[in-house]
């Protein structure tokens, strides 16, 4: 995600563009045991000026997270595919380097391309 300039903070990661912020984190099952862990990727369109209007008793939080996004703007891996649910598993039967280049492909073929489509804020009017 660096080299697609996001900064990261925990699992969760933001870049930010002209009035509004993209932010994407790794999300873990709340089923996930010491044996075996499963997550999945969300991503979401943040407006600061937005939320502030939606919620005038809140700070903007200091680190927007998809959980902060409208619903039109979130989306998780498998809606981005288009695809079924998508967790990705890690056990002690996980082949470590198939696992890292499958994240690496959603992330660089169908994350990167699903912000790209929103580089300014005018593209959201339009949509």
């Amino acid at each position: 995600m660096k080299s697609l300039e996001f900064v990261k903070s925990g699992n969760n990661f933001l870049r930010h563009e002209d009035g509004f912020q993209k932010t994407m984190v790794v999300q873990s099952s709340q089923w996930n045991t010491s044996e075996k862990v499963s997550f999945t990727i969300e991503c979401g369109i943040f407006f600061p000026d937005l939320y502030l209007k939606i919620f005038p008793d809140k700070d903007l939080p200091k680190f927007p997270q998809p959980v902060h996004c409208l619903h039109q703007f979130r989306k998780r891996i498998d809606q981005i595919r288009n695809k079924g649910p998508q967790w990705y598993e890690l056990d002690s039967n996980t082949e470590e380097d198939k696992l890292k280049k499958e994240i690496k492909w959603d992330i660089e073929w169908y994350i990167r391309k699903h912000f790209d489509q929103y580089k300014e804020i005018h593209n959201f009017m339009v949509r």
